[in-house]
C-alpha cells in the first residue's frame, strides 16, 4: 500500500463494482499512472483528481442515474407497443424509442468514462508505453463480471432471434454474422478474464 492510498482503498472496492473504473489507473508515490492511449505511455494524475474521477463514476453509475436509466428503458418498451398498433411502417417507428435511449445512455456513460482522457490530454508522458499483454490484460479487468454476462445474454438472444428469422431491420445472414462475433467475443473475453484471475 501506497502513503498516499490510505483512505482511498474502499473507493477503489466501490468504483470496481461498476465495470473496474478504478483498475484503469495505477497507483505510484504522489499519484496515480493513467494510461490515455493503448499504445503510448502514461500520465500523471493525482490523489484528489483520482478521487474526483473516482466519485463522478460512482454517480453515473449510481442506484438513481441506474434506477433513470432502466426506467427509461421501459417507458421507450410501452410508448413502442403503442406506436406498433397505430404506424404505418411498424419497423422503423418502433425502433426510435430504443435507439434513442441507446444513444443517450452512451452519452451519459461516456462523459464519465472519457473524463481522465480530457483531464491529462495537454500532459506530458511520464513513462513508457506498456507490454501489449499487459494492454489487454488491463482492458480485460476493467470488464465487471455482471456486465459480461449481460452482454453474452444480450448476444446470445439476439443470434437465436436472427437463426429463427425474426430479425426485422437486417438480412438475417447479416444479423447471424453479427451476432456470432459479439457472442464469441464475449465468450473469449470471459474465459481470458478467468484465465487472469487464477494467475
Amino acid at each position: 500500500m501506497y502513503p498516499n492510498d490510505e483512505g482511498i482503498l474502499g473507493a477503489r472496492q466501490v468504483a470496481g463494482l461498476f465495470g473496474g473504473f478504478d483498475k484503469q489507473f495505477t497507483p505510484i508515490e504522489g499519484g496515480y499512472l493513467y494510461y490515455p492511449s493503448a499504445w503510448k505511455g502514461a500520465k500523471l494524475v493525482t490523489v484528489e483528481e483520482y478521487k474526483q474521477l473516482i466519485a463522478a463514476w460512482k454517480r453515473a453509475t449510481s442506484v438513481r442515474a441506474m434506477s433513470l436509466i432502466v426506467g427509461a428503458g421501459i417507458l421507450g418498451v410501452v410508448l413502442m407497443g403503442f406506436l406498433a398498433g397505430d404506424a404505418a411502417n411498424p419497423t422503423w417507428t418502433t425502433m426510435i424509442f430504443p435507439l434513442i435511449w441507446m444513444v443517450g445512455m452512451s452519452a451519459w456513460f461516456l462523459r464519465s468514462s472519457l473524463a481522465p482522457w480530457y483531464l491529462v490530454k495537454n500532459r506530458p508522458y511520464v513513462s513508457e508505453p506498456r507490454p501489449r499483454s499487459e494492454v489487454w490484460r488491463q482492458n480485460r479487468a476493467m470488464q465487471s463480471w455482471p456486465a459480461l454476462g449481460l452482454f453474452f445474454v444480450i448476444s446470445a438472444k439476439g443470434l437465436f432471434d436472427a437463426l429463427q428469422g425474426k430479425e426485422i431491420l437486417f438480412p438475417a445472414s447479416v444479423a447471424t454474422a453479427w451476432w456470432s462475433f459479439m457472442l464469441a467475443a464475449f465468450t473469449l473475453v470471459s474465459v481470458l478474464k478467468f484465465r487472469d484471475r487464477l494467475r
